[in-house]
């Protein structure tokens, strides 16, 4: 009777802690289904889902199947992570580009200004965005160095003529 009661609770707990695993994996699975995603939560959600499949009474499919999908899906999240701190530091190396060239605006130093412009114009074109969020600061530093660049190429125009 003890015998039947303790497996009838072992079973009972296997169940549970089976269904936990499947359903934290369920839920990674779900959010990088997603268009956008932020990588690092993505990654935890398939760690917890690996942490919940380890647990003493669950399956050894269930298991299999957590542990085959942590793998596969870490490597590329590491991978985009990767890619995502590499555009991030070269997103903010432009960015001093940029302010050079703003600096060189601000005293009137058209053509350093336009040395510095073409300078990130060329790096901009370097850099793949990521993600849709990426792209658009993306354009939208292209549109201003667009903008600068013009402003600048009027402004050396106009100092030939006066000379």
């Amino acid at each position: 009777m003890e015998y039947q009661a303790l497996r009838l609770g072992y079973f009972g707990i296997r169940m549970i802690l089976e269904s936990r695993a499947g359903d934290t994996l369920k839920k990674a699975q779900e959010y990088v289904q997603r268009k956008q995603y932020d990588y690092d939560y993505a990654l935890r959600l398939f760690e917890d889902a690996q942490k919940a499949a380890n647990r003493f009474p669950v399956g050894a499919s269930t298991k299999k199947k957590v542990m085959d999908e942590y793998s596969k899906h870490t490597v590329v999240l590491a991978e985009k992570i990767k890619a995502k701190e590499a555009f991030q530091k070269a997103f903010d190396e432009l960015g001093g580009v940029y302010g050079d060239v703003m600096r060189a605006v601000k005293e009137k130093h058209a053509g350093k200004a336009l040395q510095h412009c073409n300078k990130a114009m060329k790096m901009l074109n370097k850099l793949s965005p990521c993600d849709d969020d990426d792209k658009e600061n993306l354009k939208i530093l292209k549109r201003n160095l667009n903008i600068q660049r013009a402003r600048i190429k009027r402004a050396l125009k106009r100092a030939k003529k006066t000379r």
